[in-house]
C-alpha cells in the first residue's frame, strides 16, 4: 500500500472513513441516551404517559427513517454524478 496522495500517508481514507463510521455510531448512542433519559424524566414526573412517550418515538422514529431515505438517495445521486464528471 502506497502514500495516499489525498492525506499523505499510508491508510488515510480507510482510516477517516472508520472513524466517521465510529464517530457516528457515538453520535447515534448518545442521542438514544439522551432521549431515554428525558422519557424516563418526564414519566416519572408525571408529565406524560405512556401512550404520549410512545407516540413520540414513534413519530420521531418515522421522521428519521424519512430524512436517512431522502439523505441517503440524494448522496447516491450527487455522488454517482460527481463520478461521472471526474471520468469524462
Amino acid at each position: 500500500m502506497g502514500l495516499d496522495k489525498r492525506t499523505g500517508w499510508r491508510g488515510g481514507r480507510r482510516y477517516l472513513r472508520e472513524l466517521g463510521h465510529g464517530m457516528y455510531l457515538m453520535w447515534m448512542l448518545l442521542n438514544f441516551v439522551f432521549v431515554w433519559a428525558v422519557d424516563v424524566s418526564r414519566f416519572t414526573d408525571n408529565k406524560h404517559n405512556i401512550s404520549d412517550i410512545l407516540g413520540g418515538w414513534i413519530l420521531g422514529f418515522a421522521f428519521a427513517m424519512i430524512y436517512a431515505t431522502r439523505s441517503t438517495c440524494l448522496h447516491k445521486y450527487v455522488v454517482m454524478h460527481n463520478v461521472h464528471e471526474i471520468e469524462a
